[in-house]
């Protein structure tokens, strides 16, 4: 299975041959184009190293676009801590045709306009914002074990786009994790390729800060347990009769996994929960809706080359969770009934998709999404009904850590009064990762 980004390259004059080390759960392997800056290879055999080396090197864990560990790596020679230093250099070209979406660069069904916008018939655009910088640190000490950091930044950030922005930074001890970080209702692993950043519309999109603990067992680790408490975001549609104010009780989402097929394959059942509160300017009160959210997530990677993936999620409440409604304000929503009352709408987001490896170098995928909003009455006619999402693409890898992409989009709005409109998008990706 080969995954968007692939933290290998051959930018240093010497390299390191593959080394094999046994950890003490599973056999790892080092990169062979890994760079050890202030180690030779023969130092580092001691059941110290094996430990960190197996903590390091192991994928899980990782965010879904860096999945491996750094090309450049700083070792101490006494197996206590590595330090690994990386990043990707991404520029993608996109042409907009018959119909076109303004989500500043992303490809977001919602932002398509209805009816029809002659302006926004056709576009062309690019960008190397969503290049990405990246630590990561692992360890051991005797009394704490295991322990770790990761910081991750790009150039996403600000109102247009281009200022440098915090993406994740998190410590962990064991399978404890603390900090900014993906939001423990998404499942990045389930996530299909797509060279658009945004991804499928149905997709979860979130990176909270919380503490998140996710603990495994089972004679090979095959199941997995999470839970977490986690700072809520959203976004209300408010009325002249209604406040938002500070959220008071924290998300708490929480999942059940098993995996098999050496974990290339695996289903997860994810749950949350959410209090969302607001002000009633008419009985000058203060309310919390409650929210929820289930779904259902995972790979199947049984058909040799071919990887499935899949996810379904409907709830309430969890709008700022699924990729084309988050940030739309559709989190609570006024209620058609009562003056100075918010609800909580119903979301469905689901996606299905399919990567085929032709060889080491070369793979295909492609995808299909929808996302839904229910229960908008009071928004008017021309609320958003539901998003669907089609993205087919290749990918190259000529040499390792660089990668040549192209990808069509195809896009669709519809809204309440039936009224709909779609778009067209083909993008052309080089990055090059370290």
């Amino acid at each position: 299975m080969h995954h968007f980004t692939k933290v290998s390259s051959a930018l240093m004059l010497s390299t390191l041959a593959v080394s094999t080390i046994a950890a003490q759960e599973s056999t790892v392997e080092i990169p062979d184009d890994t760079v050890i800056l202030n180690a030779k290879i023969e130092e580092l055999d001691t059941d110290s190293h094996q430990r960190i080396f197996n903590a390091l090197f192991q994928p899980d864990g990782w965010h879904y676009e860096v999945r491996q560990a750094p090309r450049f790596l700083f070792v101490d020679k006494k197996g206590r801590v590595a330090l690994g230093i990386g990043g990707m250099l991404k520029g993608t070209l996109q042409y907009d045709f018959d119909g076109s979406a303004d989500g500043n660069g992303a490809f977001v069904p919602h932002d398509i306009p209805v009816p029809y916008d002659p302006e926004m018939r056709s576009g062309f655009n690019g960008t190397v914002n969503n290049s990405k910088l990246y630590m990561r640190l692992v360890g051991h000490q005797e009394k704490l074990g295991d322990y770790g950091m990761y910081i991750e930044t790009d150039f996403s950030g600000g109102k247009n786009g281009d200022c440098f922005k915090l993406k994740q930074a998190w410590a962990n001890i064991g399978r404890l994790r603390a900090g900014l970080t993906t939001a423990l209702f998404n499942d990045d692993d389930a996530a299909p390729f797509t060279v658009d950043e945004q991804g499928p519309a149905g997709g979860t999109c979130s990176d909270n800060v919380g503490i998140q603990w996710t603990p495994r067992f089972g004679k090979d680790k095959q199941w997995t347990v999470g839970v977490a408490v986690e700072v809520p975001q959203a976004s209300y549609t408010l009325t002249d009769d209604t406040h938002k104010i500070a959220q008071r009780v924290p998300d708490i989402p929480a999942y059940v996994q098993y995996a098999w097929d050496g974990s290339d394959s695996r289903v997860r059942l994810s749950a949350i929960l959410r209090n969302l509160s607001y002000r009633s300017l008419i009985t000058s009160d203060n309310h919390t809706a409650t929210g929820w959210g289930v779904g259902l997530s995972g790979n199947i990677a049984s058909i040799p080359n071919t990887t499935i993936y899949y996810q379904c999620i409907y709830g309430k409440g969890v709008a700022q969770y699924l990729n084309d409604l988050s940030g739309m304000d559709y989190d609570l929503i006024p209620s058609a009934d009562v003056a100075g009352k918010l609800i909580m709408p119903g979301t469905l987001g689901y996606f299905a998709g399919v990567q085929y490896d032709f060889s080491s170098k070369f793979f295909m995928s492609a995808t299909y999404s929808q996302c839904r909003l229910y229960d908008q009455e009071s928004l008017g006619g021309d609320a958003y009904r539901y998003g669907q999402y089609v993205a087919v693409n290749g990918v190259l890898e000529p040499i390792s850590g660089l990668q040549f992409g192209l990808e069509y989009l195809w896009g669709r709005r519809a809204d309440c009064n039936h009224a709909s409109n779609h778009a067209n998008r083909m993008m052309l990706m080089a990055a090059y990762s370290f």
